[in-house]
């Protein structure tokens, strides 16, 4: 959604010189922005409409995320991706329809508030162990290696 946002205002950048320096400001959380920087986000929301509504949508979609852990009814969600298509912003479109291509695990994570987060640090410790041996001669030593690390042994003589 940062990238979608992020890219309206590039291209609102272009036209309205306003807009320079002020990338970091709408790709933080509001709750993260300052009085005063909050104040002159709303100022540019109300000038650049585009911009605006995106970040809008950006910032309602952190908070339907986080009451998740609370309130696991999709429906907030259902409700936003209808308002996201409204916007005509085509990089909120197509953030909503890779939101529809990947259903399946977004409402798991309503659901059972269940990621794949264990199983991509264990990827990437798989990577690392691949990386720090620059290789290996078989699949049976990298097997290994990979048991050797990730098995979770207690190695303590007793």
């Amino acid at each position: 959604m940062n990238e979608a946002v992020d890219e309206i205002r590039r291209k609102d950048q272009r036209e309205y010189k306003t807009l320079t320096s002020t990338r970091y400001l709408w790709l933080r959380n509001k709750n993260k922005l300052s009085e005063e920087q909050q104040l002159y986000v709303e100022c540019l929301a109300a000038s650049h409409p585009n911009v605006g509504t995106a970040y809008r949508l950006k910032e309602q979609l952190h908070a339907i995320f986080n009451n998740a852990q609370t309130d696991w009814r999709i429906a907030p969600l259902r409700a936003w991706m209808k308002q996201a298509r409204k916007s005509n912003l085509k990089p909120i479109i197509k953030f909503v329809e890779i939101l529809d291509k990947h259903w399946y695990g977004v409402k798991s994570y309503f659901k059972q508030l269940a990621t794949n987060a264990f199983a991509e640090r264990v990827n990437l410790k798989i990577q690392e162990i691949k990386r720090s041996a620059k290789g290996y001669r078989n699949l049976h030593n990298f097997s290994i290696m990979i048991y050797f690390h990730l098995g979770g042994l207690d190695f303590k003589i007793h």
